[in-house]
């Protein structure tokens, strides 16, 4: 029977849907399978990269643990009683080698001499234990562990040997020797460490000596600075452990894979023979707010007959635009007791501006048998940290000093680093010579100069005079070098 035309197309209509549903039905399995099969691959390969991390930080972290041990295995041979130690590696699928030309030390004291002059104490190759895998390597290396990332960073996992307190620098060099390179992929291997030498000395050492003059390795060290250099894969993680351990000034040079700490030296600290005319007391590595004692004695020169009473003489400084004078000058009396005048002057512009202190009867000299032959002679012990000597905020004259020009007067001297003796100081008011020397050294540190100034050349005796500065450190200088060099020898089986 034919079916007229409405019908027809019911049923054709109702045949052509439910073949399409069963297309999209199909279709629609096919596609959650491929999902299925892509989120799966997905998940396996992310995984397997989650899986591969973990694996090499895992063996990152066992490595390090294995040379922080190794670090104290060497430390016991290098600086202990041990002659032979072993460390097992274990298993891993980095690398472990001795590289004896890793790294470098190099400590040099420069301006030794005061002169400019420049001395390599030490210049040797450190030598290393190293593990390399995929992404870095870590290392054991002049005492201490360094771990170093194909990214350029570079930290520290344990410090070397290298210890600064109070102005001692301690340095036990330990230097790693030997070749040979070991995979320790399915299999496990061990370092055997052997002491070649233990605690030479570096420093100080008088079989040694700086040049022809004989000048040797000796303790205090004088003058200049002393700058400890390490040039190594790890050089970024030297500088921050140096900065971490000293106050020094830390350079990093990328050029050579160079980090520096430099440690100045305290000048002259303690008795000193007063320099001549135009030379200088050197103070450097002054902490602020330390200077102890400042005393000086003065002498008349032979020639001079009419002894003190030619009186002007002087120690200045220039630090930049920084002036500083403190000036004694003959005032009243005769004979042996004279009385001297003292003037302090400071100015931070260059002599624009200037704060002055004086005080007129600030000293008064004595007589001495100097010679013992029964004849006195004149002498004047100025203690310049006197507590009781006041001097008083005014304007100056020309005459009140010997080396600078006063020019304005600051209106009023602020003072606020002394605690008891902060405060706002105007003209007529009155601090103790100490204070004021305490303050002004302050804001010279670290290092300056005092130079001697004697206005009639021979009126005072410098040969035959002396002086006493004590001062404390500030935190970048050092006063004693304590430097040995040990060497081990490295096996890995």
């Amino acid at each position: 029977m034919q079916l007229s035309g409405p019908a027809r197309e019911g049923r054709l209509a109702r045949e052509t849907g439910g073949r399409d549903r069963g297309q999209s039905e199909l279709i629609g399995v096919v596609l959650l399978f491929g999902l299925v099969v892509a989120g799966t691959a997905a998940v396996v390969a992310l995984g397997g990269v989650a899986i591969d991390d973990a694996k090499g930080q895992s063996e990152f972290d066992r490595a390090e643990q294995v040379m922080t041990l190794l670090d104290s295995k060497v430390a016991t041979v290098a600086l202990g009683d041990s002659s032979v130690k072993t460390v097992s590696l274990g298993r891993s699928n980095g690398l472990y080698r001795v590289d004896e030309s890793s790294g470098t030390l190099r400590i040099v004291h420069r301006n030794y001499d005061g002169a400019g002059s420049t001395k390599t104490l030490y210049d040797q190759p450190l030598g290393a234990v190293v593990y390399r895998a995929d992404g870095g390597t870590i290392a054991y290396q002049g005492g201490g562990v360094w771990s170093a990332h194909d990214d350029g960073g570079a930290t520290m996992v344990s410090p070397p040997e290298f210890h600064y307190r109070d102005g001692t620098l301690t340095l036990p060099v330990v230097r790693t020797t030997g070749a040979a390179d070991t995979s320790t992929s399915g299999g496990l291997s061990s370092a055997r460490i052997t002491g070649v030498s233990r605690g030479e000395a570096v420093y100080p050492d008088p079989s040694a000596t700086y040049d022809e003059n004989g000048q040797e390795y000796r303790n205090p060290v004088e003058n200049g600075r002393v700058v400890v250099e390490v040039q190594s894969d790890y050089y970024r993680a030297w500088a921050g452990f140096f900065r971490s351990r000293t106050e020094g000034e830390v350079d990093e040079y990328d050029s050579n894979q160079t980090a520096t700490v430099a440690l100045v030296t305290l000048g002259t600290n303690g008795d000193f023979q007063m320099p001549a005319e135009r030379d200088g007391v050197n103070v450097r590595g002054m902490a602020e707010h330390t200077l102890d004692e400042f005393d000086i004695t003065l002498r008349p020169d032979d020639t001079d007959s009419a002894n003190f009473n030619n009186l002007q003489w002087s120690l200045a400084a220039e630090e930049g635009r920084q002036q500083f004078e403190v000036h004694l000058r003959k005032g009243g009396g005769s004979g042996c007791d004279i009385d001297v005048s003292s003037t302090v002057y400071y100015s931070d512009d260059g002599g624009d501006t200037y704060h002055g202190w004086y005080a007129d009867d600030a000293f008064t000299t004595h007589c001495e048998d100097i010679d013992g032959d029964g004849d006195d002679e004149v002498v004047l012990d100025a203690n310049l940290v006197d507590d009781e000597t006041m001097l008083s905020y005014e304007s100056l004259s020309q005459s009140q000093l010997l080396h600078f020009k006063p020019d304005t007067l600051e209106g009023t001297a602020t003072f606020d680093e002394h605690g008891v003796d902060d405060g706002t100081y105007e003209p007529g008011d009155e601090l103790p010579l100490s204070t004021l020397l305490e303050h002004y050294f302050s804001l010279l540190a670290p290092s300056f100069e005092l130079t001697v100034h004697d206005k009639n050349s021979n009126t005072i005796s410098e040969s035959a005079s002396s002086g006493r500065v004590v001062y404390e450190g500030d935190d970048n200088y050092v006063t004693y070098l304590q430097v040995s060099e040990s060497e081990v020898v490295v096996e890995l089986d």
